[in-house]
């Protein structure tokens, strides 16, 4: 399994805040950033999706009470 580092911000990324939660399937659209930074003398790389857009692809599931209402 590979895990993409993804950058969220605005409205987007409150919406992910309050209506998703980890193991939640999801689709992103934005573009590829790469970018680079050195610690300790090594260089390191770093590549991200800048997010414009997620769509929820399950259906959000609905709690029934214990008495069936």
């Amino acid at each position: 399994t590979d895990f993409i580092n993804c950058s969220i911000w605005n409205a987007s990324a409150e919406n992910m805040k309050e209506f998703c939660k980890k193991g939640d399937l999801l689709a992103v659209e934005g573009s590829l950033q790469t970018s680079t930074y050195e610690k300790d003398d090594v260089k390191h790389y770093k590549t991200e999706v800048r997010v414009d857009r997620v769509r929820f692809l399950q259906p959000k599931k609905v709690e029934v009470a214990e008495d069936g209402e």
